[in-house]
């Protein structure tokens, strides 16, 4: 079992509300990010926002009704396969990570594709997908 600790980045980039879209931009630009968490002023994970959210309504400008509530979470503890399964399940490709509901890391697609590069898995990517790609 490896947990996500091992793999999560600490500390991530984050938002919080209230907040705007130019900040998050702003965010997305200078971190070289393509999503992250957004915090309420005790660290606690309220949100996720993304720039394709960013991008699907281009006149809102408060954070707060771009972004996405409520997001899935995972504890640093948990097993990567746990995380894994959340985020494909969900269709998702950023998971926060959470301890004492305060935000500790971020778990990212990238993150478990170099776990699967470095274990050295010889099995075809085909028979790890679920759903058809067209």
């Amino acid at each position: 079992m490896t947990a996500v600790e091992k793999l999560m980045t600490k500390d991530p980039v984050h938002i919080t509300v209230p907040n705007t879209r130019k900040e998050a931009l702003t965010l997305f630009v200078t971190s070289h990010k393509t999503g992250m968490p957004v915090v309420n002023k005790d660290n606690e994970v309220v949100g996720i926002i993304t720039r394709k959210m960013i991008f699907q309504k281009p006149k809102e400008v408060q954070l707060a009704l771009l972004m996405e509530w409520d997001p899935p979470t995972v504890s640093p503890t948990a097993d990567v396969q746990k995380a894994a399964k959340i985020m494909t399940e969900r269709g998702i490709y950023h998971l926060p990570v959470v301890k004492n509901k305060s935000l500790v890391g971020i778990i990212t697609a990238t993150d478990l594709l170099k776990a699967v590069l470095e274990k050295g898995i010889k099995t075809p990517v085909e028979s790890y997908i679920s759903r058809p790609c067209v």
